[in-house]
C-alpha cells in the first residue's frame, strides 16, 4: 500500500508514525512524504524513522515539491493525505486574528477565519488534485487541509471522479468524552450523528437499556464546561466542542483577546522547537516534542483509516466529508456532510441514521449548511461577490451588514501584501 502525504513536512506528521509503530499492521505500507522545505522535510523523515524502528514494515521517503511537480511521487498510491495549507504560521495568524477585529470569533476552520483559509488555499488543492486525476485517478484523497468542509465540497465539485473524503476526529473524541462521563465502553454504543466539520451533533447514544444523551446531561454541573447541561437538554443532543464558538461567542472572543498570543503563533513556536528535535534528537526528545501539541487526528482518524484500509481491525468508527446522498433526506443529494463510516473488509462503508435529528439540531446546522454551500461555489469560481454572500448568510455575521464589506477584504487579503 502506497500512501502519499502531500504537505508531508508539517512538524507534526511524525505523530501518524508513532501511532502506527503503536499497532500491528497487516502488511508493508510506503509513505512519501512531499514538501517545499527540502530541510524540513529531512527532519520530519528521520525524525518518522526513528519512531517507527529499524525492524517496521515501513518505509518512509521523502519528495520535495520543486519544479518538477507530483508526477513521481504520485504514481502508483492508493492513498493521498492531503494536508497542505499557504502562508504557513503568519496565513494562520491572520485567519485567527482578522474576524476579532470585527468582533467575531477567530479561528482557522469557521466563521470569516475558515472562509480566507479556504479562499488561499483553494488554487494550491486544485493543483494538487490535477495532478491527482493524471497520474492516480484512481486513488482516495483524504483531506485535511483547512477548512475540510469546504475544501472538500470544492474538490468534489472541481473534480467529481476523484474520490476525495474530508476527515476529522473531534466527532469520535466527543463519543469518547461521553462514554467516560457516564462510565460505559464507547464499543458497545448505538448512536446517531448529524453534522458539517467541526460543527456536529450526537443526537442519540444508548448502551440499549439508558438513553446516555440525557444520563450525559446530568453530569453537566453548573460549573462544567461546554457543553452545559442546558443545552444538552433543550436539544436532546451532544454538540462538538467547537459549537462553543457559536453559543458562547461573547466569552470566546474575551477569551481570545486575553490571550494577546493567537493559537497560530503558538504553534509556529512550537515547530521550531520540535523541528531542531527532529533533525539530531533521540526518540525520547522527539516524543516529547509531539506531546507538546495533540494531534488526535492522527492516533484518533488518520492512522486507524490506514491501518484499517491495510486489512486491521481498530474499531473505529471514521467521520468523513462527503456527498448527502440520501444520508439526511432534508437535505439535496449533493449537500457535503460530515458523515459516520466504518472500513469493513477493507472497504469505507457509510452507517445510516436511524433517528430523525430534533428540531433544535436542524435549525442549528442549516445555516451553517448554506453558508458552507455557497463558499464551495464562491472558492471554485474564485467569485468574491458569492463569497460574500457566504458571509452575508453565515450566522456569525449575517446581522453585521456595518462590517461585511471589511470582512470581505479581510478574508480575501493576500497576506503577504
Amino acid at each position: 500500500m502506497k500512501i502519499v502525504v502531500i504537505g508531508g513536512s508539517s512538524h507534526l506528521t511524525p505523530a501518524l508514525f508513532q501511532y502506527l509503530a503503536s499497532v500491528d499492521l497487516p502488511a508493508p505500507m510506503a509513505f512519501v512524504l512531499v514538501g517545499r522545505d527540502r530541510a524540513r522535510l529531512a527532519a520530519v523523515g528521520r525524525a518518522s524513522r526513528v519512531l517507527l524502528g529499524s525492524q517496521s514494515p515501513i518505509r518512509v521517503d521523502a519528495h520535495p515539491w520543486d519544479d518538477e511537480g507530483l508526477g513521481g511521487a504520485l504514481a502508483g498510491a492508493d492513498l493521498i493525505v492531503l494536508q497542505a495549507r499557504i502562508g504557513g504560521a503568519r496565513a494562520r495568524i491572520h485567519d485567527e486574528t482578522c474576524p476579532l477585529e470585527h468582533g467575531i470569533c477567530g479561528d482557522e476552520s469557521l466563521g470569516p477565519g475558515g472562509l480566507a483559509a479556504a479562499w488561499r488555499n483553494w488554487p494550491l488543492v486544485d493543483r494538487v488534485l490535477g495532478a491527482v486525476a493524471d497520474r492516480a485517478p484512481e486513488a482516495r484523497v483524504l483531506v485535511l487541509t483547512s477548512p475540510v468542509g469546504i475544501v472538500t465540497g470544492a474538490a468534489n465539485m472541481a473534480w467529481p471522479r476523484l474520490h476525495a473524503l474530508g476527515i476529522c476526529e473531534l466527532p469520535w473524541t466527543t463519543l469518547l468524552e461521553v462514554a467516560a462521563a457516564v462510565d460505559v465502553e464507547p464499543a458497545g454504543l448505538e448512536w446517531d450523528y448529524v453534522g458539517i466539520s467541526h460543527l456536529g451533533w450526537f443526537h442519540r447514544i444508548t448502551d440499549g437499556r439508558r438513553d446516555l444523551v440525557l444520563d450525559f446531561a446530568r453530569h453537566r454541573g453548573d460549573g462544567a464546561a461546554f457543553p452545559r447541561r442546558g443545552l444538552v437538554e433543550e436539544t436532546h443532543a451532544v454538540p462538538t466542542r467547537y459549537w462553543r464558538l457559536h453559543y458562547e461567542m461573547t466569552a470566546v472572543i474575551e477569551e481570545q483577546r486575553a490571550r494577546g498570543v493567537s493559537r497560530g503563533m503558538t504553534v509556529e513556536r512550537l515547530g521550531e522547537a520540535a523541528l531542531a528535535a527532529f533533525a539530531g534528537g533521540s526518540r525520547d526528545e522527539i516524543v516529547a516534542r509531539l506531546a507538546a501539541r495533540g494531534s488526535h487526528w492522527y492516533d484518533r482518524a488518520v492512522g486507524p483509516l490506514i491501518g484499517d484500509l491495510a486489512g486491521g481491525a481498530s474499531g473505529t468508527p471514521f467521520f468523513l466529508t462527503t456527498r448527502n446522498d440520501g444520508f439526511w433526506g432534508e437535505e439535496p443529494a449533493g449537500r457535503m456532510l460530515e458523515i459516520p463510516h466504518r472500513v469493513i473488509r477493507g472497504r469505507i462503508e457509510r452507517c445510516g441514521n436511524l433517528a430523525v435529528p430534533p428540531r433544535g439540531v436542524t435549525a442549528a446546522l442549516k445555516p451553517f449548511l448554506e453558508s458552507e454551500q455557497l463558499a464551495i461555489e464562491a472558492v471554485v469560481a474564485r467569485d468574491r461577490s458569492r463569497l460574500g454572500d457566504a458571509l452575508a448568510v453565515h450566522p456569525w455575521s449575517r446581522n453585521r451588514d456595518d462590517v461585511r464589506g471589511a470582512l470581505l477584504s479581510a478574508v480575501t487579503r493576500d497576506v503577504d501584501s
